[in-house]
This record gives structure tokens, sequence and C-alpha cells, in this order.
């Protein structure tokens, strides 16, 4: 699950959730209360995302896609899942196969559409 908790991940640093709350809000937050609410909120919902992404597993049709990330200077992949009701966002190491299949599980029975299929 990605949070803005990890000020290491380079996602959303923590001084720019600062900023932003500061320029848009009027809202002058410390750093310690921003990193302490972000833990809360990824704990609050762990659960449903969870859920979610197993429920995804059992949809008739999902697309697929992934876009390059870059990460602290690294290249990563940032995958969503889509659905008619749902949008599920998975950060990947790599662009490989393997990331769908953490995401869809080794037996997907349903319907998936992406833009390469000659790499699945």
């Amino acid at each position: 699950m990605v949070t803005l908790r990890d000020r290491t991940t380079g996602i959303f640093p923590i001084e720019l959730q600062q900023e932003l709350l500061r320029e848009l809000g009027g809202i002058e937050v410390g750093v310690g209360t921003l990193v302490a609410t972000n833990a809360r909120m990824a704990e609050a919902v762990k659960g449903s995302v969870d859920s979610l992404r197993e429920w995804v597993k059992g949809q008739l049709m999902v697309h697929v896609d992934e876009s390059p990330w870059p990460v602290l200077g690294l290249k990563e992949w940032l995958w969503v899942t889509t659905g008619q009701k749902f949008c599920v966002f998975h950060p990947g190491d790599t662009r490989s196969r393997a990331e769908l299949i953490a995401q869809l599980g080794e037996s997907f029975d349903g319907v998936l559409s992406t833009d390469d299929r000659e790499r699945l």
C-alpha cells in the first residue's frame, strides 16, 4: 500500500506535505504530527485496501497498466488496476509478469485488458 508516511520513498516528502497544507489551507502542521497522522491513516485503511485487492482478483474484467515512476532517482513502476467501479494503485519494482501475478494472483480467470499483451 502506498502511504505518505515513508519519508525515504520520495513519493511525497513530508516537507512538501507540510508546504501544501500551508499554501492551500493556511494550516501549520509539524513534521511529527504529519508522520503520526499518516501512519494512523495507513493503519486505519489497511484492512479495506487489503480486502479490495483480494476482491479485484475475482472480478470478471480488469484493465491493468503500468507507468515508469522515478523514486529517489531509481526507475520504479506505478501499476493501476481498474474496473467499472474501482481503481487500485500498486507501486512495483519492475514491469514484469511477477508484478501482475502479485496483483491478480497466479490463476486470474477474468478478462484482462492491457496495452501490451505480448509481454503478458
